[in-house]
């Protein structure tokens, strides 16, 4: 008969990893909720994976254990409680009940004995399983008890324990004697290790045949052992978990049909859990609504009057890919109401469907109609696509995933399946139900039935629809409106041109490029292996380590899980003063500029166009910056000769075309000036003074003209690191000073600049009292850091709130710039193209005859878009 199975949780093993593992996850109101976000996923994780037929979790008690009576230094040394931490445990054990879980806490027990005592008893007729990650449990195991390593899903058996320690589970007391166990404070005997402990062990099986024995043992050891017999036996006991105690242990068996589904509702809500709650009753989600397909004229032609007669529509394509440069239409979904959607499918594989031209023609009326509003989620994907049709989309009101961006912008997950789930509580079908799972054997949107496509489809319009209704009220209510409407909106189409401008690229200079880097690559390997005396994988850390540390015995102290670390920091130390180490750290720099730029661009030059066609992200920085991605051409090096040969590679797309870059001009330091009105400040950049001499000048309080080179550079350093609220600490690693001398340059500076700390010191309360910080205009974040207890995590808060406003105003500027450039371009029917954006910077793609124009332009409304 199969034994039925318990599984035992070891509460703050679970809660502490929690907590650690999960960083920055708080409510929009600030309340931490990392550990109990990771304890509640661990608890699905078995109750889904393992299927427990009975299960019970075991918390400490508050009152200390008898341990501490035998040792008053009993895990002395373990740090209190974060107080983020205390606050989210009766929420734990509230959803321990919401799940009708059993709990264990008796005073003046460890979770540990409570464990050993309920594994001890139902290892007799059950299989237990100890979810923890407490090396001491480890001496609880025997054939039908293991412990659960649940994130890798190890499962620590006898012969594991054997392997790890030397000795078998019951052992492991005796081996705590000898070795102690530091993360409990358990002394052991002085010098004695796991290594020789297990083989002492090994040889006399208790600590009194070993002691009977001492004086069989020879040197050093024999004289630790003797000074520390009584610690040795004390270890023992303290380390020796109970398995019998006088209390009773009720266990009931679980079953998922307990859960109590109001409370659970009720705190998941509360702590804006939502996806956790959709896992746990996916009976409460789904879209349902008047949804259907057409593939009839008559149908159709019903369906256009409708919609042409609509005050706003929801639009979405259906298409072969994601690439939009790429990418064709298999279907067209538009709806007019919640609740409400249509699916036009034009290039299904299989299925009666009507001819895409008729569909495009009379279509494009209403998508190029101003007066009828459209709504969709990240509309530039289908504006891009539409463009390749010949059909301009117009009229865009308002597009989900940036109203949801703008709402909370340090939320990843702007998806419409995550914004879905977070505001409507309700869960899409995913695409990966209709193209299957794997990304390998996944199939196109066009092999799909459109049976199983159109409810789909429909979704996509029907969400974006009922999201509308609740983003208007909220950005109205947040005085964010105004910055959608007039400047976020706006952007989707002009970043979508920039984008199917794209970039030209030189693929002749590239391949030059890929060539040399290759020839220098192989001499820099020469070099190594002559330096090193041998010949290894220089890209395999394993090896490089070896050679560095133990044949060449160079100095490290950073060490990883797998070995003494080769990392950057580790090798720009060692570069100070060995040879080798500046090799490979050149070795490494050409390596990555060859596989991530010369060779990555070579491959991602669009067949059809010619041209490199990078993504512009509006919804994915908590600043507002927009960031770029497959490729990023945001961070392509200019700092290197190396680098600058490879931007050599970016070129006009014509040979009468030139490219023109124009770059704001220190425009956070800027916005520092402007927020703080700081007279020093101020008067610096009103007479184009070079700002950084100006600080050097104050710090150091010497007059501009002597000013060196190096207190430029320091200088520069800290304005820098004024913006990004750098820490003493911070700005001492990056100058490689003393913390105490970095401190000393910061009050200077605010000496100086009296006005920046009032700025600072005001900014960061105005953030504590409004709960988020505000741009130029009216970009929000929202800061929880500012109300974490932890001190760290405050003062992290501390510096996004003055970041955010001058990085974040910076992002509204050129965004602003943006616009306006390509509004006059367009107004007076120039062919010159936006081909980047680059943080400050803007490039341009200019026939010749029109550089004058282009120029006057650019400056113009870079310089007078905000004042």
């Amino acid at each position: 008969m199969k034994r039925k199975r318990l599984f035992i949780i070891d509460a703050y093993s679970l809660i502490y990893k929690s907590y650690y593992a999960i960083k920055n996850l708080s409510t929009k109101e600030g309340f931490q909720t990392n550990a109990i976000y990771g304890f509640v996923r661990s608890i699905m994780k078995v109750l889904k994976v393992k299927s427990p037929d009975y299960f019970i979790i075991a918390f400490d008690s508050k009152k200390p254990s008898f341990r501490k009576d035998l040792f008053s230094e009993y895990k002395a040394n373990r740090p209190v409680m974060p107080e983020d931490l205390q606050d989210q445990i009766p929420i734990i054990k509230d959803l321990v009940k919401a799940f009708s879980i059993d709990s264990i806490e008796i005073p003046g027990y460890e979770a540990d004995d409570l464990i050993g005592v309920l594994s001890t008893i139902h290892s007799v007729d059950k299989e237990v399983s100890i979810v923890s990650s407490d090396k001491d449990l480890y001496q609880l195991v025997n054939d039908n008890v293991c412990v659960l390593d649940l994130q890798k899903d190890i499962e620590i058996n006898r012969a594991k324990v054997i392997d790890k320690f030397g000795v078998p589970p019951e052992k492991i007391p005796e081996l705590f004697g000898l070795a102690g166990d530091t993360s409990d404070n358990i002394p052991g005997v002085m010098g004695v290790g796991v290594k020789t402990g297990s083989k002492l062990i090994s040889e006399y099986g208790t600590l009194e045949k070993l002691y009977e024995n001492v004086e069989n043992i020879k040197g050093k050891l024999k004289d630790k052992l003797i000074r520390d017999k009584d610690n040795a036996f004390l270890s023992r006991d303290l380390a020796t978990i109970k398995t019998v105690i006088s209390e009773d242990i009720d266990l009931n068996e679980y079953h998922n049909e307990n859960i109590d589904r109001g409370l659970m509702e009720e705190i998941l809500t509360r702590l804006e859990f939502i996806s956790i709650l959709n896992d746990l009753f996916p009976d409460r989600t789904g879209f349902t609504g008047d949804y259907g397909y057409i593939t009839e004229v008559t149908e159709f032609d019903d369906f256009i009057s409708r919609i042409s007669k609509s005050e706003k529509i929801c639009i979405d394509l259906e298409t072969t890919g994601i690439d939009p440069i790429s990418a064709e239409i298999v279907g067209i979904s538009i709806s007019d109401s919640p609740e409400f959607g249509r699916y036009i499918p034009i290039r299904h594989d299989e299925g009666d469907q009507l001819e895409p031209e008729l569909i495009l023609s009379k279509l494009k009326l209403i998508f190029e109609d101003e007066k009828i509003k459209k709504i969709g989620h990240n509309l530039k994907y289908e504006y891009i696509i539409l463009s390749r049709y010949g059909i301009k989309l117009s009229g865009i009101y308002m597009d989900t995933m940036i109203a949801a961006y703008l709402l909370t912008p340090t939320n990843p997950r702007t998806g419409l399946d995550a914004v879905s789930l977070e505001y409507l509580h309700l869960k899409k079908t995913p695409i990966k139900k209709l193209i299957g799972e794997k990304k390998s054997t996944q199939k196109s949107f066009s092999e799909v039935l459109i049976e199983d496509a159109y409810n789909y489809a429909c979704e996509d319009v029907d969400a974006p629809l009922r999201l509308e209704k609740i983003f208007h009220k909220e950005l109205i209510d947040l005085e964010l409106f105004k910055l959608m409407e007039e400047l976020e909106i706006p952007l989707v189409s002009v970043l979508a041109e920039v984008e199917m401008n794209g970039v030209k690229v030189d693929l002749e200079h590239l391949s030059k490029l890929e060539k040399i880097f290759q020839e220098k690559l192989k001499a820099l390997t020469i070099e190594i292996y002559n330096l090193s005396g041998t010949e290894f994988n220089i890209n395999s850390p394993k090896q490089l380590s070896k050679v560095l540390f133990e044949d060449l015995k160079l100095p490290s102290k950073k060490r990883t899980k797998s070995g003494l670390s080769t990392d950057i920091e580790v090798l720009t130390k060692l570069a100070e003063d060995y040879p080798i180490a500046e090799k490979l750290l050149e070795f490494r720099k050409h390596t990555k500029l060859l596989s991530t730029y010369v060779i990555a661009l070579e491959g991602l030059v669009n067949e059809r166009t010619g041209r490199i066609h990078t993504s512009f992200n509006q919804a994915v920085t908590a600043t507002g910056r927009l960031s770029s991605s497959n490729p990023n051409l945001q961070n392509i090096p200019i700092k290197t000769e190396e680098g600058r040969e490879i931007r050599k590679a970016f070129i006009p797309g014509d040979k009468d075309h030139i490219l023109i870059s124009a770059d704001y001009s220190q425009i956070e330091l800027r916005f520092l000036a402007h927020f703080s009105e700081d007279p020093e400040l101020v008067e610096a950049f009103n007479k184009n003074l070079d700002v950084h001499s100006r600080t050097a000048a104050l710090i150091f309080d010497i007059f501009p003209e002597f000013v060196t080179s190096e207190q430029r550079r320091i200088a520069k350093k800290v304005n820098f690191g004024i913006v990004y609220g750098q820490t003493p600490y911070g700005l001492s690693k990056e100058l490689g000073i003393s913390p105490k001398k970095a401190k000393q340059f910061i009050a200077n500076y605010f000496e100086r600049y009296k006005r920046v700390e009032l700025y600072i010191r005001d900014t960061i309360e105005c953030a504590k009292e409004q709960k988020f910080i505000r741009t130029i205009l009216g970009r929000i974040r929202h800061i929880p850091e500012l109300f974490a207890k932890n001190a760290n995590i405050r003062s992290f808060g501390e510096r996004i709130a003055v970041n955010t406003q001058l990085q974040g105003s910076a992002a509204d500027l050129i965004k602003k710039a943006l616009i306006e450039i390509h509004s006059e371009f367009k107004r007076l029917g120039l062919q010159t193209k936006i081909i980047l954006q680059v943080h400050d910077e803007l490039v341009f793609d200019v026939p010749l005859a029109e550089v004058e124009d282009v120029k006057r332009i650019v400056r113009d409304k870079m310089e007078n878009s905000m004042k």
